[in-house]
């Protein structure tokens, strides 16, 4: 049978402590400014024009890329839910982001074996969004390594 418990709801609050304020004098002073006169800039400004020229866009009127692979991008982290019992350590794992940014795929690499925290870290990855990678300005599927810390609290 539940019983009632007296609780003061307001003991935390410091609601029965009373506060006194005080404030130190104000001191206010005026003093005349007078504005310095112009001088020329030394040393002088640089040209405005560029010191080289922009590069002209690609074939087709696009934007220029380049050849190099640009990886992905985490967009959205995932939800870890760190298991019971205090167990800490590093998990790192391949995931594979497919062209939309989305995990495909989730392999264990290295770190800890302990299989309740790669689960976690599995679980997590699992979750996780991602810009995704770029080559030549297109999206394209790559393998990219997360790493996941667990320590005790």
């Amino acid at each position: 049978m539940p019983r009632p418990l007296p609780v003061d709801v307001r003991a935390d609050t410091a609601a029965g402590v009373a506060w006194t304020v005080t404030r130190p004098p104000a001191r206010v002073s005026l003093a005349r400014v007078t504005a310095a006169p112009a001088s020329d800039l030394s040393p002088p400004l640089p040209d405005a024009t560029p010191a080289t020229p922009p590069p002209a866009p690609s074939e087709g009127g696009g934007l220029a890329t380049d050849d190099a692979l640009h990886a992905p991008i985490p967009r959205r982290a995932g939800t870890l839910v760190v298991p019971t019992g205090g167990a800490s350590g590093t998990v790192e794992l391949d995931v594979l982001v497919d062209p939309l940014g989305r995990v495909v795929d989730v392999r264990w690499a290295d770190g800890v074996r302990d299989t309740a925290l790669v689960r976690a870290a599995e679980r997590c990855a699992e979750t996780m969004t991602f810009y995704p990678a770029l080559l030549r300005g297109a999206p394209v599927a790559v393998w990219c390594r997360q790493r996941f810390e667990f320590s005790p609290r």
